[in-house]
């Protein structure tokens, strides 16, 4: 609570210890504030999502009721769908930023592909029920960096010379033959061994 007290200090300079005349309104903040943590049932993890999402929101010092909020938001649905599939469309080329971990993950679950070709219409009841397990979840973790993908089967290519050489020094590696030697004894008849 003391850092939260710190950090909400921080965010509103002179606002916010402006509200808290002495010692006892300090305690009873906390004690209030613990309190409505333990009965939302908030986590760390979501008092860290409240604190970024109440420097975004509020201008002023969020009230108890507000912080919560901010802690669990609500989630538009149908806004959390647009948003999904044009950051998934951005995350191609590694410029996507997602406004709630809970975004990124349900898309993930949904899929790249449906996201591209679904309407909101037909997508809605199970993009719906993804976000709300998505928002629900507690150790939901951060939105991974991008990674690039392997080409598909048949679409890449490799230098062949530096294939062989590979190939080789594995051999060697291994104890097994080199394969210039191995296809010399297949072409005289010979078995390898």
């Amino acid at each position: 609570m003391d850092h939260l007290f710190n950090r909400l200090d921080g965010m509103y300079p002179q606002r916010w210890r402006a509200a808290f005349p002495g010692e006892d309104s300090i305690r009873n903040w906390r004690e209030a504030w613990a309190d409505a943590f333990i009965d939302a049932g908030i986590t760390p993890q979501q008092v860290a999502d409240g604190i970024r999402a109440c420097a975004r929101q509020y201008d002023w010092p969020p009230s108890i009721t507000e912080f919560l909020k901010a802690c669990s938001p609500q989630l538009d649905a149908e806004a959390a769908f647009s948003e999904a599939c044009e950051q998934m469309r951005l995350r191609e080329g590694g410029r996507d930023q997602w406004s709630h971990r809970a975004v990124y993950w349900a898309a993930v679950e949904f899929g790249t592909w449906d996201l591209r070709n679904a309407s909101w219409q037909t997508a809605k009841g199970r993009w719906t029920r993804l976000l709300a397990e998505k928002l629900a979840q507690q150790d939901l973790p951060e939105v991974p960096p991008r990674r690039d993908a392997l080409p598909a089967p048949g679409q890449g290519s490799a230098d062949p010379e530096k294939v062989r050489v590979l190939i080789d020094d594995l051999r060697k590696k291994l104890a097994i033959r080199p394969a210039s030697s191995a296809s010399h004894d297949q072409k005289n008849g010979r078995k390898p061994g």
